[in-house]
């Protein structure tokens, strides 16, 4: 169940990094470190570090890796 939750949340987060109306909207490719062996952690330079809307439900991140105060776009925070 926890793959299957990190797959959707990864999806969901590719697609908020490529589609939205509003003005913080990333278009760039999101730097995935390794996703042909299914490694969807952002790598360096990604646009989607630091770029996440907080929200009271998301201070840890699929690894339970504590977000700070400007979480990443993705189920895993860049470490």
């Amino acid at each position: 169940m926890k793959r299957i939750m990190f797959i959707i949340i990864t999806l969901i987060s590719v697609f908020a990094i490529s589609y939205s109306s509003d003005t913080i909207t990333i278009t760039a490719d999101p730097k995935f470190k390794n996703p042909a062996s299914k490694d969807f952690s952002i790598g360096i330079g990604s646009p989607a570090i630091d770029k996440a809307l907080g929200t009271p439900l998301s201070t840890k991140d699929f690894t339970d890796f504590t977000r700070d105060s400007k979480p990443d776009i993705g189920a895993i925070e860049y470490k």
